[in-house]
């Protein structure tokens, strides 16, 4: 796996605070096709990036390590029946995908795990991960304590973080320690904060 990802949120809605403008379907295939020419092969989705799994389906991207998320929920209990979405949810990114399998599938946002019933959501994660229609799960979070509960109570096999050269909170309070010390496989996202970082 490439040791760069390329993030894909503008191929499916508008995004970012640079041009924050959705990408062309054509633009799409031009940069898909750069990135495989130039040895990146992970990229990085969501249900929550409008058309962004679609797109990816459609422009022949089944040589690549896909990451993608779990909606978000709402409510403030996780029941039996909100956790069982989380498998219809990646079925679906499988289809639009156009993938037999994921790299890896995340919870969108870890404070759901936090909720009362949050266990459930973790323990479909697990089921997914052991029927291989995921190789890792993981979940995309914020470095705060929210965090640091997280995990301390769940075995995840990837952190999403953000992080840039003007945010190094996840190495000065020592997170990117104790993460890499329990084997979790990190990713860093906003590395150029949207773009702004490139202006």
């Amino acid at each position: 796996m490439s040791k760069l990802a390329l993030g894909t949120v503008q191929f499916g809605t508008d995004y970012g605070i640079n041009s924050g403008v959705k990408v062309d379907p054509k633009e799409v295939t031009n940069i898909i096709n750069f990135a495989r020419n130039n040895g990146i092969s992970l990229l990085d989705t969501a249900q929550l990036y409008g058309s962004s799994e679609k797109v990816l389906g459609d422009v022949n991207t089944q040589d690549f390590d896909i990451v993608t998320k779990s909606r978000g929920f709402d409510n403030e209990v996780i029941t039996e029946k909100e956790a069982s979405f989380v498998i219809a949810d990646l079925h679906k990114s499988l289809s639009l995908l156009k993938q037999k399998s994921l790299y890896a599938f995340l919870v969108h946002h870890g404070e759901d795990l936090l909720k009362p019933g949050g266990e459930m959501i973790f323990n479909q994660l697990q089921s997914l991960k052991e029927q291989g229609l995921a190789n890792k799960i993981g979940v995309s979070a914020y470095i705060d304590n929210q965090l640091i509960e997280i995990i301390d109570r769940f075995d995840f096999d990837i952190i999403q973080l953000p992080m840039n050269i003007l945010d190094s909170r996840l190495i000065d309070n020592g997170l990117l320690n104790k993460i890499f010390s329990k084997g979790i496989e990190i990713h860093t996202r906003s590395v150029f904060l949207q773009g702004l970082l490139l202006m």
